[in-house]
């Protein structure tokens, strides 16, 4: 459960009573929901929201979710079209929005918001800059129209987002931040892209190993016929990125990019994204890419 702030139930309870002409009051129903495109140098990155507040482009809009018990949730079990609810069905005044905000808990000594490496099983904190005060924003005009429903899904790619800092050697060890990368789409406009990869591609020369269950991820960059780059901060820069895994009802490597707005994209594959270092430009090498055109609503698929 969760509690809403006492000012913007005032303000909301003035603005349904001033209701138009008609006799409608001047609100709509939002959901928000949250997923992620998950890294394979990890086996959870676990993060916990206190607080999700919307703004609007009027004062009556400013809105607070404040949970009861703070949401704990591993974004890296949100692979694909997999999503966890922040908030479902909520009355809000109609109207434009302009901004959402995620409170986090990571506060230093204490397991709340925290990460688990692949290799060795080690749990380290999870430093959140300026997610317990401001919060996380998440920038974009989205609207929820009067007497209706709008729902919506905040993408964390936690590719680009996880910084590393620090030496093993050191006194205060290696420490792992969270810069979120966040993006905000209506469910309704998105679709996703799908598809299977041969295997013979997952240890081919010049991948990062021999061992065809590591490193393979699809990356997914705007626009038709782009050459693929890695997450450097310069023009080209993948939208998302999805993992490639075994399906065991299938039989074959699949991976999903959902939550993809309307569009023509370029699809890339890669055997070696744990060389991705979002602070430097490490040339990752990409092998096969083909144009994709995304259908909201529906899925395209796009195999190698």
């Amino acid at each position: 459960m969760k509690s809403i702030n006492s000012a913007a139930v005032i303000i909301f309870s003035l603005l349904s009573a001033g209701c138009s002409s008609s006799g409608e009051d001047e609100s709509g129903q939002m959901s928000l929901r949250i997923t992620d495109a998950p890294i394979d140098e990890a086996t959870a990155v676990v993060v916990q929201f206190s607080e999700v507040q919307i703004r609007g482009t009027d004062a009556t809009q400013n809105i607070n979710f404040k949970f009861d018990t703070p949401k704990s949730i591993d974004l890296l079990a949100l692979q694909g079209s997999a999503t966890q609810s922040l908030f479902s069905d909520e009355t809000v005044p109609a109207g434009i929005y302009n901004e959402i905000r995620l409170l986090i808990n990571a506060q230093p000594g204490t397991v709340d918001s925290y990460i688990v490496l692949q290799q060795g099983g080690a749990q380290h904190e999870l430093t959140v800059p300026g997610g317990a005060e401001s919060g996380l924003k998440v920038k974009g005009t989205f609207s929820v129209p009067a007497n209706g429903s709008s729902s919506f899904t905040v993408d964390f790619d936690v590719r680009k987002s996880i910084v590393k800092s620090g030496n093993a050697n050191s006194a205060n060890g290696i420490k792992y931040h969270l810069k979120p990368v966040l993006r905000l789409v209506e469910d309704t406009q998105v679709g996703s892209i799908s598809g299977s990869v041969d295997s013979a591609l997952l240890s081919a020369p010049g991948c990062s190993d021999a061992d065809i269950d590591t490193h393979n991820a699809v990356y997914i960059f705007s626009g038709a016929g782009v050459s693929p780059d890695d997450i450097d901060s310069d023009a080209i820069e993948p939208v998302i990125s999805a993992l490639v895994n075994y399906d065991t009802a299938t039989d074959s490597y699949r991976y999903q990019a959902a939550f993809l707005l309307a569009g023509s994209y370029t699809v890339a594959f890669t055997c070696n994204a744990d060389a991705e270092n979002i602070e430097t430009n490490d040339d990752l090498q990409f092998g096969p890419a083909q144009d994709v055109t995304v259908v909201a609503g529906e899925n395209s698929p796009a195999s190698f």
